[in-house]
């Protein structure tokens, strides 16, 4: 199946489009101008992948944790695509995606995902994968960092909220 995903939850915006033979992928750091860049992001990666909306099986967004607004654009771009061409919408938990790249890119099957919160908090979570399927071992949380709880064991320490709280990534075994 084909599918169109796209992430505005933090800084970066996000947008993929892909199926079960590889994706395509582009990211930039959007900062406040998500809602301009999405659309003509996702008519380049389609375009690149020589895809129209209805040759997609449905479309994936970023459903947080993360900033407001920019799940909300996520969302609404989501939504309002999807509508118009008849798909199904899919909400992916933001740190679940994260810690998904983590075990697709370096081949971790427990890992402590941190994105930074702003106003000197993170957003948090640990999952363990279990026969291919994640297991929830830390729910989804919003913490400063010293307050952050750290699962026992190693884990691989996957997000931006470990490069922007070191003293949190040291008190972990990552």
């Amino acid at each position: 199946m084909r599918v169109l995903a796209i992430d505005c939850s933090t800084e970066w915006l996000a947008v993929a489009v892909g199926d079960a033979t590889g994706f395509r992928e582009r990211r930039e750091h959007a900062g406040q101008a998500h809602s301009e860049r999405v659309l003509p992001l996702v008519d380049t990666l389609l375009a690149d992948a020589g895809w129209r909306l209805p040759d997609l099986g449905g479309i994936a967004f970023g459903a947080g944790p993360g900033s407001f607004t920019g799940v909300r654009i996520a969302c609404g771009v989501a939504q309002g695509l999807a509508l118009g061409a008849g798909l199904p919408v899919a909400p992916v938990p933001t740190l679940l995606a994260i810690a998904q790249d983590a075990r697709r890119v370096h081949g971790a099957a427990r890992v402590f995902a941190c994105t930074d919160a702003r106003m000197k908090e993170v957003y948090v979570a640990a999952y363990e994968d279990v026969g291919g399927t994640w297991r929830e071992v830390l729910a989804p949380a919003v913490v400063a960092p010293a307050d952050a709880v750290l699962p026992g064991g190693r884990w691989f320490g996957a997000g931006d909220g470990l490069a922007a709280y070191p003293d949190l990534a040291r008190r972990g075994a990552f």
